[in-house]
């Protein structure tokens, strides 16, 4: 955007800056660009610092989602596929869960497919073999999917 006499006044802002007259605090709009490239390295390490900041943060919710992945198995899955995902608990037996602990069996499963049993159930010639689970965030859901995986031995 400009302005009546913006030219006049970058002309003079830009003469101050010259003579290390601190402008740009108050008028940063109207230093040229290549005044404001002296400076910018100024910031290197504090961009540094928040960059540092943001990968951990990524890295802390990660570690915290797989807990929680393996929280949720523990709370909703366990008591038929068991905590190794074997499958082989009394109600695991008698719905005839699958072993997902067997690496032919986790490959043959998709994550979408995992996903979807998660959130709408499992249903067998009209037989409910698992009920949907409710109150988990999609964020819930991919967490458990990749506790899951780490069941394959």
């Amino acid at each position: 955007m400009s302005f009546p006499g913006d030219k006049a006044l970058r002309k003079i802002c830009s003469g101050l800056a010259k003579k290390n007259v601190v402008f740009s605090r108050l008028f940063p709009h109207v230093i040229p660009l290549r005044m404001r490239s002296l400076r910018s390295d100024t910031n290197a390490p504090m961009k540094k610092t928040i960059m540092l900041a943001v990968v951990l943060g990524f890295a802390a919710a990660l570690a915290a989602s797989a807990e929680d992945g393996k929280d949720n198995w523990n709370k909703l899955c366990a008591k038929c596929h068991g905590q190794d995902g074997k499958g082989q608990t009394n109600i695991g037996k008698r719905l005839g869960c699958k072993d997902y602990s067997d690496a032919k069996v986790q490959a043959a499963l998709t994550d979408d497919a995992i996903a979807k049993a998660v959130k709408e159930g499992v249903t067998k010639d009209g037989k409910t073999m698992m009920k949907p689970t409710e109150g988990l965030s999609d964020a819930d859901v991919i967490a458990l999917t990749a506790y899951m995986r780490t069941l394959k031995k």
